[in-house]
């Protein structure tokens, strides 16, 4: 819908900054949105990326990635 439309046109350049998180968090939190199912959403692509993460040499990048994704999830309140 156009809620959607409207959140992935402010996520698509990355994490929001300063200036687009307040609209970010109203579009998620407001009537129509669903934190929980963003929560979700977000656990399932963290797990994924760590999934990814861990077929990957055992170096610095891979765990600077793995670490990512953790940080993420915890930002945001989802389970890893």
């Amino acid at each position: 819908g156009r809620r959607a439309a409207e959140l992935r046109r402010l996520l698509e350049s990355g994490p929001p900054d300063d200036a687009r998180l307040p609209r970010v968090l109203e579009l998620v939190t407001s009537d129509g949105g669903n934190l929980d199912r963003v929560r979700d959403a977000v656990s399932r692509e963290v797990r994924v990326a760590m999934e990814q993460a861990a077929g990957l040499p055992p170096m610095t990048p891979r765990d600077a990635l793995v670490h990512l994704a953790e940080f993420l999830a915890a930002r945001c309140g989802a389970a890893v």
